[in-house]
């Protein structure tokens, strides 16, 4: 009794976990009883018309698998037999294989339609969560040049994310160029190695892991996963969010612990910071970053230093190339402007050079009177900016008028002693009357900031800052508005629209897509991060920060003799680089309306005017040459 009992138990268990292999087993075992039994039940009625028992069976399974195949030459017991085994084997035999292939069928369209099927792809990129700007990285992909694969998992709602990334295609209309890009979503655990088995994980170029905005507000489980994957995968980029300072040192210790260079860590709370305070100091340069950051457009690729004791001149490498701007050499890499990895290897026969006079740089610095609405976690990053500006200009430039909320993020004000705080804005939960008491037409601001507070209710996101600007718009004259810079955080690009009505001269600051479109470029250029973390703050000396290279935006009245001044861009290029030991990324012209990037042919005419203004990528606009046309 137990044997059997534990027989049956056996079966149950199996039944439960494997029933499609069950149920072929049954399937199988009991066609093999029906035809065993039919075989024998023939061979005893035939009157000897079988040798042997063995052939019985045989004409038994002919039965079966072929009706016309009814026994005429035999006694009337195996005639009707075989009628029986005909009719039992399309009930069982027929029947039953058909509704078992039928079921397997099912059950892969089912799965494919939930996305819970096994794909098979290589050298794809993998996005590990879903949060508000998962979107804005994924439409990124559909500019790209080349086509790519990407593979989205998520314990959300696949239907949902499809239908979000289908309404962002027709939006945008990128179903016109749809081919570039292959993505899938497919639902399940990121921190389980069995589904991300599934999805290939080994053989992608690149993970992305982004902070569940959802079911992880924290941060914590973009940290498990990457803790999971880090010595699973030492050779393939891995870039993952981090969300605080906290979160910032774990991966650098997940890092260092595992010996994987292949990590990249992006500080969001800290670069956008960062990024704010470079574009309250230069508004244009949201533009520059836009283009920096996109596939449409100009963009930062690398080539390896092949030769190590080969001395790489960045003078030489302009004379020679005719499509690329060679930007930087560092790291083993020389760091290229351009709109094509193909244009970074195209040269020219000739160059010849004309002679451009440079004058001392003395800029006259104004004060920026800078007022700043609403509460965020990224104030200390932006006043960390424009303080680390102000020591290299070497005097306070900025009068700062800010909400009371800002005590909160800041521990001490005096630690920004190159900043003027002036004030605080009148306090007040409406905030219409706070801008009524605040704003005075006889009062200018060079920059209003209005930041966007980050919050749990997908509802209520951006809602404060958006307000604060209607109000603005209906309490200022346009006169008034066009002589200021205005610039609105928004966190979910959805909202961008929003703003732009409003306002058509501001400046608006889609914060999740400077993220989305960083991450985007890491996903398939890693090796350019050194050149986006270097760009992206400006290098504090006092406060023994690394002394790299960052973007500025000066006046050509500044720094050029003769103007107006008609040459080509590859020898402005040249001059600078010769004379000022920068490089020219890019005009902005009369209208405060930025050129594109240079890129493609770079024998093209330009104009320079006392109104015009030059992109620099520079050490520091307090490194400039004390003798720029000194040529010894």
């Amino acid at each position: 009794m137990k044997l059997l009992d534990g027989f049956r138990q056996r079966i149950s268990i199996f039944k439960d976990k494997r029933i499609n292999l069950f149920l072929l087993m049954y399937i199988i075992l009991a066609n093999i009883i029906i035809l065993l039994l039919g075989g024998t039940a023939g061979y005893f009625l035939s009157d000897g018309y079988y040798n042997n028992i063995f052939e019985a069976v045989w004409d038994s399974f002919k039965y079966i698998i072929e009706p016309g195949f009814l026994a005429e030459n035999v006694n009337d017991g195996v005639r009707y037999l075989s009628a029986f085994m005909i009719v039992i084997g399309m009930i069982v035999f027929t029947g039953g294989t058909i509704g078992y292939i039928t079921n397997k069928i099912d059950s892969i369209i089912e799965k494919t339609e939930n996305n819970k099927g096994k794909l098979f792809l290589r050298n794809h990129i993998i996005v590990l969560n879903w949060n508000k700007h998962a979107l804005d990285i994924l439409t990124e992909y559909f500019l790209n040049d080349h086509e790519d694969h990407v593979l989205i998992l998520t314990d959300q709602n696949p239907d949902e994310i499809e239908n979000e990334i289908d309404g962002k295609i027709y939006e945008e209309k990128y179903n016109r160029i749809k081919g570039r890009l292959n993505w899938f979503v497919r639902e399940g655990d990121v921190t389980s190695l069995s589904d991300l088995d599934k999805i290939y994980y080994k053989e992608s170029k690149a993970i992305l892991i982004l902070t569940d905005d959802q079911n992880d507000s924290k941060g914590l489980n973009a940290i498990k996963t990457l803790m999971l994957l880090s010595k699973e995968v030492m050779n393939k980029t891995i870039v993952v969010e981090t969300k605080n300072q906290h979160f910032e040192r774990l991966v650098e210790k997940i890092k260092s612990h595992d010996q994987n260079n292949t990590i990249i860590g992006i500080p969001i709370e800290k670069i956008l910071g960062k990024l704010i305070g470079q574009i309250v100091i230069h508004p244009n340069l949201s533009l520059v970053y836009n283009e920096l950051l996109t596939y449409n457009g100009a963009e930062i690729y690398t080539v390896p230093t092949i030769h190590k004791k080969m001395n790489y001149n960045i003078l030489s490498l302009i004379e020679k190339h005719d499509k690329a701007v060679p930007i930087d050499i560092k790291d083993g890499q020389i760091y290229w402007l351009a709109e094509s990895m193909k244009d970074v290897f195209s040269t020219r026969r000739r160059f010849k050079k004309q002679e451009i006079s440079f004058k001392q740089y003395h800029p006259e610095l104004n004060k920026k009177n800078i007022l700043i609405f609403g509460d965020s976690n990224k104030l200390g990053h932006i006043f960390d900016t424009m303080n680390a500006y102000s020591r290299k200009m070497d005097e306070n430039v900025f009068n700062v008028t800010h909400s009371h909320g800002v005590e909160k993020h800041i521990d001490n004000k005096n630690q920004y002693e190159q900043i003027d705080f002036s004030k605080n804005i009148y306090n007040t939960s409406d905030i219409y009357q706070q801008l009524k008491g605040e704003i005075k037409i006889d009062e200018m601001y060079d920059t209003i900031l209005i930041l966007s507070e980050e919050t749990s209710d997908e509802y209520s996101t951006d809602t404060n800052a958006l307000l604060y600007l209607l109000h603005m718009v209906y309490l200022m004259d346009e006169d008034w508005l066009n002589k200021t810079s205005v610039i609105i955080e928004l966190l979910n690009s959805k909202h961008d629209p929003i703003a732009r009505r409003y306002n058509e001269n501001s400046v608006v600051i889609i914060s999740n897509k400077y993220i989305a479109k960083l991450l985007a470029q890491l996903s398939n250029k890693q090796t350019t991060f050194n050149f986006f973390q270097d760009v992206f703050y400006y290098q504090d000396q006092n406060l023994n920060e690394k002394f790299g290279n960052e973007i500025y935006i000066l006046s050509c009245s500044d720094i050029l003799e003769d103007l107006p001044l008609k040459t080509i861009s590859s020898n402005l290029i040249y001059n600078v680089k010769e004379k000022l030991d920068s490089i020219v990324l890019g005009v902005i012209d009369d209208n405060h309306t930025m050129l594109p990037l240079f890129k493609g042919k770079l024998d093209k005419k330009i104009e320079l005017t006392s109104n015009s203004k030059l992109i620099l990528y520079t050490k520091g606009v307090e490194v400039f040459d004390l003798n720029p046309n000194d040529n010894s």
